[in-house]
């Protein structure tokens, strides 16, 4: 076998390695813990399973990383706030 054969296999062999680590360490939440952690009620999970990442091994199982990349996309985004639209409905605003 040659030296770029045995260098190509170290390299997956750590990659693989790696993967299984994140997979080993990820947060894995049951659906009473999925709520929680989204502050939400296990009715409202259950109404939205389809919007939100899950798998069902009997029972649903949800990954941390998903819920943290569900959660981001429904942050909104706020810009700056166009003050006209306050203006005599007793707010002031001092720049």
């Amino acid at each position: 076998m040659s030296d770029l054969e045995e260098l190509f296999k170290s390299i997956i062999k750590i990659e693989v390695e790696k993967h299984i680590q994140r997979v080993e360490s990820e947060k894995v939440f049951n659906t009473k813990e999925a709520a929680e952690y989204l502050r939400v009620s296990k009715d409202w999970l259950y109404k939205n399973l389809d919007k939100i990442p899950h798998a069902d091994l009997g029972g649903y199982k949800f990954l941390k990383t998903d819920l943290d990349h569900y959660i981001k996309s429904k942050t909104k985004k706020v810009s700056a706030v166009d003050i006209s639209n306050f203006k005599g409905k007793g707010c002031e605003f001092k720049v």
